[in-house]
């Protein structure tokens, strides 16, 4: 059973007895790590219900859907041990589930990918963190069990979970009162180890690569057969001469050598609170933002600029009308669309993906306004060689406008049994977007020399303009772009996260954020179904909620469906707000590897 105090189940998983064991299996040796206990009042220890384990191993090949290799599942009173074959082959996961008597998930875990190979040491030690399912878990040190938390606060980091399951958090900056400290760090959570590890850069980078409000984007320069994962680092906000300012340099980040350099090649303007999106032809496409210098804005952006991960270097996608947005945008949001799928290769096909842009803060002479128009970029031809913007419209060819207009909100994808059937290339349908809460007017702050409506708050407290309103949009829809359904969060929120899980039902989880009463700051966690099938739900308030409420804080899927959450603004009441060192996991329900 799992306590209150420290814990470690050994597991020892064994193909064979070690005299004689043949040559194409391997002995796995499994230490299950359960979460720390935290101090959080919201901290609920995993069951100790639990009646039943099931080890499952996996192996997940590029481009496909992981495949379940072997499995076993014996009674939890057996001490957890139990004969296993693991076969000679790479790209192997362990995933771990405990079920209660009624035959309930409620425990799930799962390791860094590895390889299995005759070369494989005779026993492969391989330690899992396990946490109760759809529950959130603060990072733990596996040696000693204690909670792991980053050296200090970060607010407008960038957290990137990388295909090893280890997790980059980059940049941000440490807020206390009225300071403020921008970061250079780059910091690596080892999945292996539940610890936070700073990856050490040169003196270039330590003065010159502090900041917050940037973009941090995954790409493989290599191939399928052999990746060379890299994350690019882009554009923020800084001190410049003890002013922020933003910034146009970019930095790399190598996942196997864990280095990391500045780059020669930089884009042509600052930008903060921008987008950066990874298309299918190997392009990174940065869209937007704003240009401070001196502490002021001064210009809301409607350029792209493109990063070659080949080359690795930057272009300005400039000469045509069609080259920029028809709304400068700062504080908006790019989602992917794949809207070819190869049925074939299984993934979406190149030059027939699009970025969907939508809401943000524009400029128009002196006036701020807050958009409501959504944009889509994407190939101008059939090479992919020219790019453009188009105004979504609808099938009358009038623009078609989100019915609320809205930044620092979330855009939810959600792909819902959306694979064609048939060979080669499909298009893709029943794929849904949720534009979900965000402040629909803009603060007074910014809005110093503008009159517009949008600037108009409600008792001039922008947070008191934060929405519940989310919409769905399908792009994909035989009658053209339309939004398919209206409903409400329960909390209002703003600078909060959400996702999708891979599930049919309760399949997008919202969570944190700032709210409308004096910019508190929410610990509530709700979750929504969208689904062609299961039809859209209006969000429910979820049994469990976030350990430390949390607003402008990173957060990212990992690649065995857990999401990580780092950092971001406390809750603390009376304006003595801080940003936060803590860092947790939120592991979902989903369904059994083992049935």
């Amino acid at each position: 059973m799992f306590t209150r105090g420290k814990i470690i189940i050994s597991v020892l998983i064994l193909s064979a007895l070690i005299a004689g064991c043949p040559e194409d299996k391997i002995s796995i040796g499994i230490t299950l790590v359960p979460p720390c206990v935290s101090e959080s009042k919201n901290f609920k220890n995993p069951t100790e219900k639990m009646s039943e384990i099931s080890i499952v191993a996996t192996t997940e090949e590029p481009g496909t859907s992981p495949a379940v290799i072997t499995s076993a599942r014996f009674p939890y009173e057996s001490g957890g041990k139990g004969v296993f074959d693991i076969p000679l082959s790479k790209n192997v996961r362990l995933v771990v589930e405990g079920f209660d008597e009624n035959g309930n998930m409620v425990l799930r875990g799962a390791s860094q990918l590895f390889d299995v190979t005759t070369s494989s040491p005779t026993t492969i030690k391989i330690p899992i963190f396990i946490a109760g399912t759809d529950a959130f878990s603060q990072t733990t040190d596996f040696a000693t069990q204690e909670c792991s938390v980053l050296d200090t606060g970060l607010q407008g980091a960038t957290v990137t979970p990388l295909p090893n399951g280890d997790v980059l958090i980059a940049g941000g900056v440490s807020i206390s009162g009225t300071s403020k400290f921008y970061s250079a760090s780059l910091i690596l959570y080892n999945s292996q180890k539940g610890t936070f590890e700073e990856i050490q850069v040169d003196e270039q980078i330590s003065e010159f690569g502090k900041r917050a409000y940037h973009t941090a984007t995954l790409y493989n320069k290599g191939t399928k057969e052999k990746p060379e994962w890299k994350v690019l680092i882009a554009g923020g906000e800084t001190f410049i001469n003890g002013v922020a300012s933003s910034v146009a340099t970019a930095q790399l980040y190598d996942v196997q050598s864990k280095k990391v350099e500045f780059l020669t090649s930089t884009m042509e303007e600052g930008r903060m609170y921008h987008t950066a999106t990874l298309m299918q032809n190997g392009k990174i496409i940065i869209i937007g933002g704003e240009n401070k210098v001196n502490g002021k804005v001064e210009a809301y952006l409607d350029t792209v600029e493109i990063f070659d991960t080949q080359e690795e270097t930057f272009s300005k996608l400039s000469g045509k009308d069609y080259h920029k947005m028809a709304n400068a945008r700062s504080r908006h949001t790019a989602t992917y669309l794949p809207l070819r799928y190869n049925t074939v290769e299984g993934e979406p096909v190149s030059g027939f993906d699009k970025i969907l842009v939508a809401g943000g803060i524009k400029k128009v002479g002196t006036q701020l306004y807050i958009n409501d128009e959504m944009e889509i970029f994407g190939c101008a031809n059939a090479t992919c060689t020219d790019y453009r913007f188009d105004v979504i419209r609808k099938k009358d060819n009038t623009s078609l406008k989100m019915n609320k207009k809205r930044y620092g909100h979330q855009a939810v994808a959600v792909m819902t049994g959306a694979d064609p059937i048939g060979e080669g290339d499909e298009e893709f349908h029943n794929f849904y977007i949720a534009f979900m809460g965000g402040y629909t007017c803009i603060g007074f702050d910014r809005c110093a020399g503008s009159t517009s409506q949008d600037c108009q708050c409600p008792d001039s407290d922008v947070f008191k303009s934060i929405t519940t309103s989310i919409e769905i949009l399908d792009p994909t829809n035989s009658d053209g772009p339309q939004f398919k359904n209206l409903t409400d969060m329960n909390v209002a929120r703003a600078d909060f996260g959400a996702a999708a899980i891979d599930r049919e039902n309760d399949n997008v989880v919202i969570f944190g954020g700032y709210g409308t009463a004096q910019g508190t700051i929410s610990d509530v966690v709700e979750v929504m179904t969208i689904s062609s099938k299961k039809g859209i739900a209006k969000p429910r308030y979820a049994t469990n909620k976030i350990l430390f409420p949390r607003a402008d804080f990173g957060f990212g899927v990992m690649p065995a469906g857990e999401i990580f959450i780092a950092g971001g603004e406390n809750g603390k009441a009376g304006g003595n707000k801080a940003s936060l060192q803590t860092v947790e996991i939120f592991v979902p329900s989903l369904a059994p590897l083992s049935e």
